[in-house]
């Protein structure tokens, strides 16, 4: 059952991109955060690993079916790199 959706912004560095599955993982100030890209999202396919990124996502709550537990999962909507320490 979804209890609700919701925009959020994350800022991280990169640690994994999937280009297959669309799978990938952000590490953040607030903890590692994961989800996928759904099809009419961004391609992983130019991300570096290591490198700083804004990831802006549509954050779904579900509740789980036995346990009653609320479950999350975040869908890459847009993709910002940070800018090079040449830019700034």
């Amino acid at each position: 059952m979804e209890l609700g959706v919701e925009d959020t912004v994350l800022k991280g560095i990169l640690e994994k991109a999937d280009r297959e599955s669309g799978a990938w993982r952000l590490c953040t100030s607030d903890g590692k955060k994961t989800g996928t890209v759904p099809d009419s999202g961004p391609s992983l396919d130019s991300l570096v690993i290591g490198k700083e990124y804004t990831f802006e996502c549509h954050e779904e709550i579900t509740l789980a079916d036995a346990s009653g537990r609320e479950k999350t999962m975040l869908y890459l909507q847009n993709i910002d790199s940070a800018p090079e320490a040449s830019e700034v």
